[in-house]
């Protein structure tokens, strides 16, 4: 787990999960105003603007923020240029690599730690689990960080965060509960008929090798090194994106073929080296080339 001096979010989603087109609503609207009181629950006018109610303004401003979309700065909100560029090549999110990097997104940030991305992701070891086993690794996450949730709270926001990534149709319910969360189209996490759930791995033929470049880059730059141990990339990979070591070195050789990167054998290193570096404009370009589509289901 990371330390205690980083912000910790559990909470503050009001109990909605991110909606299709909340994204490009949120842009939309914060293109035309950036003040910090767009979002307030008396902003009728953003209200009417978005199409949707006072509590689920206050859970799309929540969302934005979650997955680093914007930033607060003094009395404005501050967009982000890569997910600006992103939404520009990519505004339906039909790309399956624009949801990938909203995913590790939420995972690397290093300002907020995602609680129930941390468990679910890195320690939940089982391959098959259910509901009570994500209840019992909060609950221990909870008293080891000296944190204090409601139980309803909790309840909730493993509801929220299951559907984040599970569609679910709930037919009798208002329509806009039957809006799919952009990042269920992953499939990256299953449900059977039980209520057991899993992680699925993932083939080297559905992520792009510069969502792998990306990572390299974050840690080049935390470390302030060229060089990074393979079997450490392959470990931090493997815990934001479950894939085994085949699909991992597919990827990896890819991008020593581009020539971004050169894999140092000698003495049995096996040292990852950083040989080419490009911006982060370029870098969503190519994240996003040849577009791989998803079909809605």
């Amino acid at each position: 787990m990371k330390g205690n001096c980083m912000k910790q979010v559990l909470v503050g989603h009001s109990s909605f999960y991110l909606r299709e087109g909340w994204i490009n609503k949120g842009l939309d609207l914060l293109k035309t105003d950036n003040n910090i009181g767009i979002f307030s629950k008396n902003n009728y006018n953003t209200i009417d603007t978005l199409g949707i109610g006072s509590v689920m303004v206050q859970s799309l401003k929540f969302w934005l923020e979650f997955i680093g979309l914007v930033k607060k700065e003094n009395s404005q909100y501050i967009l982000d240029k890569d997910y600006e560029l992103l939404l520009e090549l990519d505004p339906f999110l039909q790309n399956k690599n624009s949801l990938w990097y909203i995913h590790y997104r939420i995972m690397s940030n290093e300002d907020a730690l995602a609680v129930l991305w941390e468990i679910v992701f890195k320690n939940i070891k089982f391959n098959v689990f259910f509901r009570e086993n994500i209840a019992y690794e909060l609950d221990k996450y909870l008293i080891e960080n000296e944190l204090k949730f409601s139980e309803r709270s909790i309840s909730d926001s493993i509801d929220v965060f299951l559907k984040t990534y599970i569609k679910k149709n709930n037919i009798l319910q208002d329509p806009e509960n039957n809006l799919f969360s952009p990042l269920s189209n992953l499939d990256y996490i299953k449900e059977n008929e039980l209520g057991e759930y899993s992680i699925r791995s993932i083939s080297n033929e559905e992520i792009s090798e510069y969502i792998i470049l990306m990572m390299i880059y974050d840690i080049k730059k935390k470390n302030e090194s060229n060089f990074l141990s393979k079997d450490f990339l392959y470990t931090y990979v493997k815990s934001i994106i479950s894939m085994d070591i085949y699909n991992f070195e597919k990827l990896i050789s890819k991008l020593e073929h581009e020539k971004y990167i050169n894999i140092d054998i000698t003495a049995g290193l096996n040292n990852i080296i950083v040989k080419r570096e490009i911006n982060n404009e370029k870098l969503i370009n190519q994240l996003l080339r040849g577009v791989k589509s998803y079909e809605f289901i």
